[in-house]
């Protein structure tokens, strides 16, 4: 019986979930706004920080795991040597990717960023380790408590443990290999328009886009028909056969002096007629679509027309260069010309003469990247499919690169824990997607409800007729909308950022009338300031608003800006309601004021007066906006400052409170919030 390292794998597993939790809290904490920018455009930082997370803590466990496998083969307990003779021909990389649930985006590690891949052409890269050695202290004293502690994870500084340039890495020759030919974003951004049309090859759609009729069919391998989840790609040693498949893995091992055709040996053994699956319909042969995967009619452009058979022939020729750069070995030098010519017949020569090149020749024309670059090469290539139920559900695929033989329960353990850390990235996704159809749903209405508010404001107010039961009906919904728009205004500010043309005149007699029409009622009056708890006994105050006077100087009548419908309404509800509520109570008086226009500035000031001073205290926590949760009315009012001009380019709000009460106040001393509008569109 092996005797172990004494170190329990549960608490390295325990170690990866652990941070990764921290990742995805943060995610989670984000407001709604900044939650759903995490997965809708690059560059996707919080989403790679968690993938880096999970390769870094990935890469101990599977170190862990061949150390055990290691001593188990000799039957010995760790030591120094072990761990030296372990580290010495130990190469991790683990490159993720997490795929958006519109499909829009799969979402890998960023790797090397120099000026000819700018963002739109992001290169991918992985999480590995380099090739470490023990210190020579570690050795002569056989301590092996540090190496244990950094497999635990609580080693946090390795320096003294290890001889190494840098612990972790994101590119080698084979990523650089890979953003070369096989990085879809170059095909999309970049590619000559009078060239014959190339799609790059994926190993990840080959498996999760293999469908019939809308739903997965099974992939159940013939030796024990497990579903086929892992396939692994290695070299072959002496004496082993080809392929192999069973426990939830095919495995293909190709010679190396074979690797610059490597792609095509793949193509072969994974042809609907000779790959290992035992098809439970015939349908679903018919279905099943060739590694590696292109869409059915995969170019109609610019007068080009080739099949899908065509195109996957390239894509193989492409793949064996990039598995060449993979698995080549640092002593073996690679000919290309062979692919090359291949590609220069099918009709792909501009790929065939700037993509496909050696590391060395890609050093030598880009010396500046050496410094970024990790020459390390692997023997095993392994794809594990994070499948969900259904196409619309695809959570991704992970890939890991090691020297090491991996077996099927210990993947298939690193793909469930994965797995369940892409579901719950996943869930945090489709409850803000959710959130934000919903909200989008409000803002619709509310667009229905400002259009009604002006028909029915033109029509019915102006002529001064008794409102019936369905206009009271449709004020009603009219102030749950403003309160819905609120609430969008914490969540989801840009569904709010709509322009269009206002009139600022109109809009504060539109919203007047309104307040006229429900001072004629305590109950609708006390609904409309529901926020606000008012006094019965002071409500007689506001019954008649004959003291809320409107002053408009001529030649502004007609005056239009181009701003945020929603917002600005919003900011008037909210201003002209405390004009009117903090009147004095016995001798209310206020005045909404428009202020001749700033032509030089292009800008207006509309200045709302009231004749209720508030105390010093009251007054410094306007200025500051520091009401907290109290006084929701002022918040409101710079929350609605703060989002309008932080979403906008063009428009500016500015409002200013007095910063002090006069010393000797008389009733004609006007307490008054003066709010300007900018108008940059020029």
């Amino acid at each position: 019986m092996a005797r172990t390292e004494k170190i329990s794998e549960h608490v390295l597993w325990d170690n990866l979930k652990r941070e990764a939790n921290t990742h995805l809290r943060k995610i989670e904490a984000l407001p709604l706004v900044e939650k759903v920018a995490v997965f809708e455009k690059p560059p996707f930082s919080k989403i790679q920080d968690l993938l880096t997370t999970i390769g870094k803590e990935l890469s101990r466990i599977v170190l862990h795991q061949v150390i055990k496998e290691t001593l188990e083969a000799k039957n010995t307990e760790l030591s120094a040597k072990i761990i030296d003779d372990v580290l010495a021909d130990f190469s991790f990389f683990f490159f993720p990717g997490y795929t958006t649930q519109d499909k829009k985006h799969r979402i890998f590690i960023e790797g090397m960023k120099t000026k000819e891949y700018i963002k739109q052409r992001r290169f991918f890269g992985g999480i590995g380790y380099q090739k470490l050695r023990l210190q020579e202290d570690i050795l002569k004293q056989n301590n092996i408590d540090l190496f244990r502690e950094f497999l635990r994870g609580n080693l946090t500084r390795p320096n003294g443990l290890f001889k190494f340039d840098r612990l972790y890495y994101t590119d080698n020759p084979s990523t650089l290999a890979y953003n070369l030919a096989l990085n879809k974003f170059y095909y999309t951004n970049d590619y000559p328009k009078d060239e014959l049309p190339f799609q790059a090859g994926s190993t990840h759609f080959w498996k999760s886009q293999q469908t019939y009729k809308g739903q997965y069919f099974p992939f159940k391998l013939k030796s024990d028909q497990s579903e086929l989840r892992i396939l692994h790609i290695g070299t072959k040693q002496a004496n082993e056969f080809s392929a192999s498949n069973g426990k939830n893995k095919f495995s293909l091992l190709i010679n190396k002096n074979e690797l610059n055709q490597a792609g095509n040996i793949i193509g072969k053994y994974l042809h609907k007629d000779r790959i290992p699956i035992s098809w439970d319909a015939p349908e679903y042969k018919e279905a099943y679509i060739n590694w590696s995967y292109s869409v059915v009619n995969p170019v109609n452009l610019n007068g080009f027309n080739i099949s899908r058979q065509q195109l996957q022939k390239a894509q193989n020729s492409v793949y064996s260069y990039w598995l060449s750069e993979t698995f080549k070995g640092e002593s073996m030098e690679m000919d290309y010309s062979k692919i090359k010519k291949d590609l220069e017949d099918m009709g792909y020569s501009y790929i065939a003469q700037n993509r496909i090149k050696t590391y060395q020749e890609y050093l030598s024309e880009n010396p500046d990247s050496r410094k970024n670059i990790y020459e390390i090469y692997f023997n095993n290539w392994y794809t594990l499919f994070l499948e969900s139920h259904g196409p619309s559900a695809n959570l991704g695929t992970i890939m890991l690169f090691t020297n090491h033989r991996l077996s099927s329960d210990f993947l298939i353990f690193c793909s469930n824990l994965i797995r369940g850390i892409y579901n719950e990235l996943r869930l945090i996704e489709t409850i803000s997607l959710r959130q934000i159809k919903d909200f989008r749903s409000i803002n619709h209405h509310h667009n229905k409800i400002i259009n009604a508010f002006r028909y029915y404001v033109d029509g019915i107010f102006e002529n001064d007729e008794k409102p019936s039961k369905d206009i009271l009906t449709y004020y009603i919904n009219l102030i749950e909308g403003f309160m819905n728009v609120e609430e969008m205004i914490q969540t989801r500010p840009s569904d709010l950022m709509t322009e269009s043309e206002i009139n600022l005149v109109n809009e504060v007699k539109n919203m007047i009338s309104v307040y006229k029409y429900f001072t004629k009622n305590y109950s609708r009056f006390a609904y409309l300031f529901g926020k606000i708890k008012i006094d019965e006994v002071h409500f007689k105050a506001y019954t008649d608003l004959k003291f809320l006077t409107l002053h408009i100087p001529e030649g502004i009548d007609n005056f239009t800006i181009h701003y945020y419908t929603p917002i600005f309404q919003l900011l008037l509800k909210d201003l002209i309601e405390n004009v009117i509520v903090h009147s004095k109570p016995g001798k209310p008086k206020s005045e909404i004021v428009f202020h001749p226009i700033d032509q030089e500035h292009k800008a207006i000031t509309i200045e709302f007066k009231t004749n209720n001073w508030p105390n010093e205290r009251i007054l410094t926590k306007m200025n500051m906006n520091s009401f907290g949760d109290l006084n929701k009315g002022w918040s409101t009012i710079n929350n609605i400052i703060k989002t309008a001009n932080a979403y906008s380019k063009k428009f500016k709000l500015d409002l200013v409170f007095p910063q002090s009460i006069p010393e000797n106040l008389k009733d004609s001393d006007f307490f008054s919030i003066k709010l300007t509008i900018r108008d940059d569109t020029d």
